[in-house]
């Protein structure tokens, strides 16, 4: 037992080298669906719809296949050369990381919040019954016969996993629609359970099928032969085995053919990228992306070369290079010169903007001035805000005076922020067209889209190969703004494809409009504002940036880029580069925006001060200071860093949590500013999260995904938390 246990931890790190990219894909793939409320909602959506069910079993079994047979195919030319590790790992891991494709989604459904919420020692005790059941399996099928107390624990594996599913589905019975996963769900891990016994039960027909054609044929005898691709010798196999061995070479090749043909269309066409959905697309990367490194790995086995190696030297190489900027921000050709200089001051907007609104204020007591400040959170920020600041705009009841937008100074935002108040301010710009168009349909239309599949399509695709070969071709932050535009064409009258020079107001009779965002260099703040900024702040302004660009014909920007650059959050989106520039997500540094407007409401009060002819209206504006967040209302307990942790990681971990604690001083700054004026009031927060009702019931708790696209389930509860939110609730 010792011996042997020896040998086991002696030849695994090989094991685990050779057979590395399956192993990463695997646990990538355990953390993207187990550990991320982004991975989890996706899960969510393949049982609410079943195209997204369809194409996400198909992309699984893809993913799972890919990484058996290319680690395989790996392992076949490893003891062409030579085997170095016993030759139970190379049976064994190719199998059990395929396996692991399958138990990994069955986990990711258990371990969602409204299925089981598994906790880190079920996950694990889940994968080790999982494990074993692989081996016992094994035993069973490929000796005949299994141990009486072996036997009893396949079969209490078996049927727990069995009852579990059943019971799942029957508690869930009977559920509201937008509850419809917790039915479906079962039923999809109780597939994928079965399907997975079936692959063991391949496997061990498959290699008893071949042992019985080898005989005592072995690989280096004479009565050899070779797989082909096109004719040309890839692999020598017994020739007893070829027919077979052949045929599963063909299947891999016909499959990666048509998985890359849907992936390529993906990456070209949003609709085909949509109909396939965020989860399909995400496996079928996983499945493609692990058979290329494996087959890097064959060549560099069959070679005797590390070809990984060459590949990342390649690749750093290629990027010292200027044409190699791979993701520069999409400018728009213009024959005008600095369009964005006649941007009026905030001085002059101010003027404009109380002038539109004279009368309604000389006639008024006290005239309340909204000033918005709109989170960051990706789709679930953009969601949010939009639907409450049009549901605030729809309120039935109120004449052109009493409307929201009437009083409506400022929308501040950052990333999913920038993105909810951009709608909120094109459909005000629809509603001057037509005075009895309704915002929060058409807002929750437009934000309800699929922005992830195609952006992702990219991320694993185009943008993978062009580190290699920098070819001009769409980046995923581009993809992402196509993604806006074309969404926009209905319910927005296609305000993102049109440049900001002709979106934003100037009039006064729109609000004033800052979406934040973050230079990466200099770490400096910047802004993309419908005012100049140079009078009240130091602050980077992008469109005055642009048109410094105006000299090489791109003197303009499209509504969709200017807002993603407030929206570049880690790994999805890149950082763009404009000129010499390089901004990321305004959260890095303020993450609501509240830095710009208490800059901006610091000289307005300095404005109105020394305005004497207009002194009887200021004096009848009333500030209001409102934040729509998303922020869960729960905090993070603290734990004990890891000694090594501390030592290695100490000021990473300083720097990564400083953003938040960042904007709550930007916040707390801006707060303090309001309190210290009379003609100033802090209105409460309108939180996504509310811990209590009104009545003092407990509120759903659950927590809202941070992603690009958005189940059903989510958008419900949050379409409920609107309800609730404006009913008093």
């Amino acid at each position: 037992m010792y011996s042997q246990l020896r040998v086991f931890l002696t030849y695994l790190p090989k094991a685990i080298w050779l057979y590395a990219p399956g192993l990463i894909s695997v646990i990538a793939g355990y953390f993207l669906l187990m550990k991320l409320p982004q991975g989890q909602d996706l899960i969510i959506r393949i049982g609410e719809s079943p195209g997204a069910f369809v194409f996400s079993t198909v992309s699984v079994l893809v993913w799972s296949f890919f990484i058996w047979y290319s680690s395989k195919l790996v392992s076949y030319m490893k003891v062409n050369n030579g085997a170095t590790i016993p030759a139970a790992f190379y049976r064994h891991v190719p199998r059990l990381l395929g396996y692991n494709a399958l138990v990994t989604v069955q986990l990711g459904i258990l371990t969602l919040p409204t299925m089981l919420n598994l906790s880190a020692e079920y996950i694990l005790i889940f994968i080790v019954l999982h494990t074993t059941l692989y081996f016992l399996l094994s035993h069973l099928w490929t000796e005949g016969y299994t141990y009486p107390v072996t036997k009893w624990i396949l079969i209490l594996i078996l049927a727990g996993n069995v009852a579990l599913m059943f019971w799942l589905c029957w508690s869930h019975r009977y559920v509201d629609s937008y509850l419809r996963h917790q039915f479906y769900l079962p039923i999809i891990a109780l597939g994928l359970f079965i399907l997975q016994i079936l692959m063991v039960w391949f496997f061990i027909l498959r290699r008893r099928y071949i042992n019985e054609k080898e005989s005592n044929d072995r690989i280096g005898d004479q009565e050899c032969d070779y797989i082909r691709l096109f004719g040309r010798e890839v692999l020598k196999v017994p020739k007893s085995s070829w027919p077979v061995e052949q045929l599963y070479f063909n299947v891999f090749n016909t499959i990666s053919l048509i998985g890359g043909l849907v992936f390529v269309s993906g990456i070209l066409f949003i609709g085909v990228a949509d109909t396939v959905g965020p989860l399909a697309f995400a496996l079928l990367a996983f499945g493609i992306l692990v058979g290329l490194a494996n087959m890097v790995g064959y060549q560099s086995v069959r070679r005797n070369f590390n070809f990984h190696f060459l590949i990342v030297l390649w690749v750093i190489v290629i990027g010292w290079f200027d044409f190699a900027d791979l993701y520069r921000v999409r400018l728009i050709k213009t024959e005008s010169k600095n369009i964005y200089s006649n941007r009026p001051d905030l001085k002059t907007y101010f003027n404009r903007w109380v002038t539109h609104r004279q009368e309604d204020i000389a006639q008024s007591s006290e005239f309340p001035v909204y000033i918005i400040l709109s989170d960051g959170g990706a789709s679930r920020s953009g969601y949010w805000v939009a639907s409450v600041l049009s549901a605030w705009e729809d309120l039935p009841g109120r004449d052109s005076v009493q409307v929201f937008s009437n009083h409506l100074l400022c929308l501040s935002g950052t990333s999913g922020g920038s993105v909810g108040n951009v709608t909120f301010y094109a459909l005000l710009r629809s509603k001057q067209q037509d005075n009895t168009l309704k915002l929060t349909g058409r807002a929750q239309q437009f934000l309800r889209t699929d922005f992830l599949t195609y952006c992702i399509a990219h991320y694993f695709g185009s943008d993978l190969l062009r580190h290699a070969i920098p070819i001009p071709f769409t980046d995923r932050a581009a993809a992402l703004e196509k993604v806006f535009e074309q969404a926009s064409d209905e319910p927005l009258d296609s305000a993102f494809r049109k440049p900001v020079s002709e979106v934003i107001d100037t009039s006064g009779k729109l609000p004033i409009l800052f979406l934040n965002t973050t230079e990466v260099q200099g770490g400096t703040p910047a802004v993309v504002s419908s005012i100049q900024l140079q009078n009240f702040s130091k602050r980077m302004d992008v469109l005055t940036e642009i048109d410094s660009t105006g000299k090489d014909g791109d003197g303009d920007i499209r509504l969709s880029t200017a807002t993603i650059l407030s929206a570049r959050f880690p790994y999805i989106s890149p950082a763009g580069s404009i000129h010499k520039y390089y901004f990321v997500d305004g959260g890095y540094f303020d993450n609501s925006g509240s830095g710009v407007v208490h800059e901006m409401l610091q000289e307005l009060q300095r404005i109105m001060e020394q305005d004497t002819v207009n002194k009887a209206l200021y004096n009848k504006l009333k500030f209001h200071l409102v934040h729509v967040t998303n922020t869960p209302l729960d905090t993070i307990p603290f734990k004990t860093i890891h000694p090594l942790v501390n030592d290695l990681a100490a000021p990473l971990l300083t720097v990564l949590n400083t953003y938040s604690s960042q904007t709550t001083v930007n916040d707390q700054r801006l707060i303090n500013y309001f309190r210290e004026k009379e003609n100033m009031v802090i209105d409460p927060d309108i939180n996504l999260y509310k811990k209590y009702a009104n009545n003092g019931t407990l509120r759903d708790s659950v927590h809202y995904p941070m992603n690009w696209v958005i189940s059903d389930y989510n958008l419900q509860r949050m379409n409920k938390r609107l309800r609730q939110e404006f009913s008093g609730q």
